[in-house]
């Protein structure tokens, strides 16, 4: 039985046939068809102001027929950004470079298996009063275009029907679509082909690979299960959605149990992972794979601990707690793609490709979000659907390859073969027992009663700030861009800064400590298992000198919230044994480039010295911040203050910032090169304090240096990238991090050069070295300051932006909110200049780096 047909007979109970059809379309995007047939979509977005992103799909790629030379449809892409009538440009490429295009990590046109793409990301609208008509013009001579190749087998394939127009961005739909329409008459209709039609082949035996690694000492796993992809008639539907929930909760319990097993039997693991590739984004079989990177000694332990744990899920299911834990986990993803940040173009432009290509939905992600939460099934009725998918999803013998990967050790096929099946067999024997998870002993009520000292507005949110009698300040502000949710932030001074040898990426190490810590009284996983069960999400992040415990929670859990938050602060304990255990793992992370931090720091003492960093902060919580900001009723936040605050450990005294230096440092460069092709970074940067004026002035100066290098590549196969950063810690400084990746120039036009990392240096030097006696354009000025405000002002209606504010102004006395829209205005050309002058008399560390 298919997979597709399997999960449609467990969920016919529960969904209707009207659920079944199409899903409602985004508002924003508008679609339909011109009248040579060409589809089109244009979406009005309204958070990048001035700007959109252009596209067109073509169903042409490798694999549209046998007839098909490879070589012959790369070649007529890259001929289509060649020079075009009436366009007043060198080539194509030329004309949208100069009009801000960036071009993707494949240039601006990639050929796959089943399509053509060219994509011009970030063009200027208001570079000049035509560039809207003419990229118009652009893109529908790309469709006509298309439909003369020189090679005579190739022509047919590119009827305007077969080709699809994509717009988004700051733009007038009705307008937009109007203009495409005058446009299409240009471009005849032409008879469509017919496609060769996808077809399942169920392909019985287990298929082992063995291959030697790059990396010597470590041993890569992977088990691929082929699957049957979804008729293209339900791709539209919300099947496949249902679908992949059920296939992301099982690859999260599948890594729980590996995970857990290996930790058991003591193996030392570099990472466990899992991905599943849907019809959404491959026109070929879908897959689902399991990878576990272990030494290479651990190989026959790791292959028959991936198979038990995946065998065992297939023959009997999961348990109610742990579908439920890894369900939340799935909407905990859905949760921050669609808060974490305002749609940008790419994105729609991403799901408009999807929907042409793949027929998958153009719903946004606050409807697919809303669809999985409006389902509440219960426990039998969840265990029932998921072991259902399962059961039709993975087999032992049937679409599977075991492809294993070692560096410096001899295996063979049968030996790895066995081990796989001889433990797949043994766990569909043994029915696993069901462990009642221990619950965790949360403090809740305080002894301890607390005044509320004072109540007084806070001038930086538009919020309020309440002080207890136990010097504890907790800041609120009520914000309903979502009803019943509450984000969260303790906000405690203390950080790597406090212990000696770490720095500021060392951080993630005492993270992992405090996740492997014991909490109320049970291990941190079954911990944090009880807190996910209840809606509430708590991470913990360690930075220079803040440590940030924050999260969300449902808005009616705020007696939850700080029993927790109490639970963490008071009953924490170090895990000594579970420490022990991650770093047996850590020298794997370092060898395989997985690690996030310096081996160098985790010295003997590291668990001692971490779990005294935490006491320490647990001990002074009046020395930080509460932030809350979301749905609140401020009579429930003093309820709770004065039921739990008193709980909260406090010190009798005033606290002093810990002011940051500045200092002069001396010019210096370094070289490093590895591997083999294509990465430069380089890192330029200047002491300087961080006032608001310097702060908003670096942010205007990374967006012209990105674009001037931009234009300065184009035609050289890189690939420009700025990360901007403003330290506070060790010193007050701003760091330009200038990236520049290695591109095929297969995606450029014909004539463009390959990638040369010397050149690459030079270009930036000299776009460095110029830009200061360069006159810049006031129109780019302006149009830099327009997308800063516009930025400015989304984020500002985001919780997380003034939980981020707020810490800032208290914890570190900065305040880059206040007046930034009229500071923001008032940035001119010198001040890019100032920051220029800065960074060119401040240190300079280049790093060539290759990659493997």
């Amino acid at each position: 039985m298919s997979v597709v047909f399997s999960l449609m007979l467990a969920v016919s109970n529960i969904i209707s046939a009207q659920e079944i059809a199409p899903l409602p379309v985004d508002p924003a995007i508008k679609t339909g068809t011109l009248p040579n047939g060409t589809r089109w979509y244009v979406v009005s977005n309204p958070y990048v102001k001035d700007v959109a992103d252009f596209a067109v799909v073509q169903n042409v790629g490798f694999n549209t027929t046998p007839a098909l030379n490879k070589s012959s449809v790369l070649e007529h892409s890259r001929e289509s950004l060649a020079s075009q009538p009436l366009l007043l440009a060198p080539t194509v490429q030329d004309y949208f470079v100069r009009h801000g295009a960036v071009p993707g990590p494949s240039g601006f046109a990639h050929v796959s298996g089943n399509t053509t793409v060219f994509r011009f990301g970030d063009i200027d609208l208001k570079s000049s009063e035509s560039v809207l008509d003419s990229t118009l013009l652009v893109l529908t001579n790309i469709v006509g275009s298309s439909g003369f190749p020189a090679d005579e087998d190739l022509k047919k394939w590119y009827s305007p029907s077969d080709q699809a127009i994509i717009v988004a961005g700051d733009v007038d739909a009705k307008l937009v679509s109007d203009k495409l329409k005058m446009l299409s008459y240009m471009v005849p209709a032409s008879e469509s082909m017919p496609r060769k039609s996808y077809e399942w082949k169920d392909e019985e035996g287990l298929v082992v690979e063995l291959s030697d690694s790059s990396v010597e000492g470590i041993a890569q796993i992977r088990a691929s299960w082929r699957l049957q992809r979804m008729p293209v008639e339900l791709m539209n539907t919300v099947m496949p959605a249902i679908y992949e929930k059920y296939m992301a909760v099982a690859g999260k319990i599948i890594e729980r149990r590996i995970n857990k097993s290996l930790q058991d039997k003591g193996v030392p693991v570099s990472s466990v992972s899992w991905e599943y590739v849907g019809s959404g984004t491959t026109s070929g079989d879908e897959k689902f794979m399991v990878s576990v990177t272990v030494p290479c000694g651990d190989v026959d332990e790791a292959v028959a601990i991936l198979a038990e744990s995946v065998s065992s899920l297939d023959a009997h299911g999961a348990f109610a707690p742990e579908i439920t834990i890894a369900a939340k986990v799935f909407e905990d993803g859905l949760y921050e793609a669609d808060n974490s940040h305002d749609v940008c173009n790419s994105e729609y432009v991403d799901r408009c490709m999807r929907s042409f290509v793949y027929n998958t939905p153009l719903a946004s992600k606050k409807h697919m979000r809303e669809f999985h939460s409006s389902k509440e099934l219960d426990d039998s009725t969840e265990c029932r659907i998921f072991r259902s998918m399962v059961s039709a999803t993975f087999d032992d013998s049937r679409n599977l390859t075991l492809a294993v990967r070692t560096g410096g050790q001899q295996l063979s096929e049968d030996q790895v073969r066995s081990t796989f099946l001889s433990s797949w067999r043994k766990a569909r024997i043994e029915v696993p027992l069901m462990k009642t998870p221990v619950a965790p002993q949360l403090d809740t009520v305080s002894d301890s009663k607390l005044k509320i000292r004072s109540v007084r507005k806070e001038y930086l949110s538009g919020g309020s700030v309440m002080t207890l009698s136990n010097g504890m300040k907790i800041m609120y502000r009520k914000m309903l861009p979502e009803e019943g949710i509450l984000h969260y932030s303790l906000s405690l001074n203390g950080g790597t800064g406090n212990i000696d040898g770490l720095c500021v990426e060392d951080g993630v190490y005492l993270e992992e400590f405090f996740r492997s810590c014991e909490i109320g009284g049970v291990d941190g996983q079954a911990f944090f298992d009880m807190v996910r069960s209840n809606g509430m999400t708590l991470n913990c992040h360690v930075g220079h000198s803040v440590t940030d415990f924050k999260g969300r929670i449902p808005s009616d859990k705020l007696d939850h919230l700080f029993s927790v938050l109490l639970t963490v602060m008071n009953t924490r304990k170090a895990d000594f044994k579970s420490w022990e255990y991650y770093l047996a793992g850590e020298p794997l992370r370092q060898i395989s480039g997985s690690a996030a931090g310096h081996l160098s720091c985790l010295t003997d003492d590291f668990a001692d010295r971490a779990d005294k960093f935490f006491t320490s902060l647990s001990e002074k919580i009046n020395d930080g911040i509460l932030v809350l900001v979301g749905d609140i009723d401020e009579n429930e936040l003093k309820n709770a203050v004065r039921t739990y605050a008193g709980g909260f450990k406090t010190e009798d005294r005033a606290f002093v910032r810990t002011d940051t230096f500045n200092s002069s440092l001396s010019g210096n460069t370094r070289d490093y090169r590895r591997g083999d092709a294509g990465i430069i970074e380089i890192r330029i940067s200047a002491a300087l304090p961080l006032t608001i004026d310097n702060y908003y002035a670096s942010m205007l100066t990374s967006m012209i240096l990105e674009r001037n290098l931009s234009e300065a590549s184009a035609g050289t196969g890189a690939l420009v990238d700025i990360i901007h950063e403003c330290r506070r810690y060790p010193q007050e400084s701003i760091l330009m991090k200038v990236i520049m990746r290695e591109i095929p120039v297969e995606g450029f036009a014909d004539g463009t050069v390959e990638y040369d990392r010397k050149a690459a240096v030079g270009s930036v030097r000299n776009v460095m070295s110029s830009m200061y006696d360069m006159k810049m354009a006031e129109d780019v000025l302006t149009r830099c300051r327009n997308r800063m405000v516009r930025s400015l002002q989304m984020e500002m209606k985001r919780p997380e932006y003034w939980m981020s504010a707020l810490k800032l102004r208290y914890l570190a006395g900065k305040d880059f909110t206040t007046g930034a829209e009229a500071r923001i205005k008032a940035l001119k050309a010198d001040d890019v200049k100032r920051i220029l002058s800065y960074l060119e008399k401040g240190t300079k560390v280049e790093y060539i780096i290759t990659e493997r």
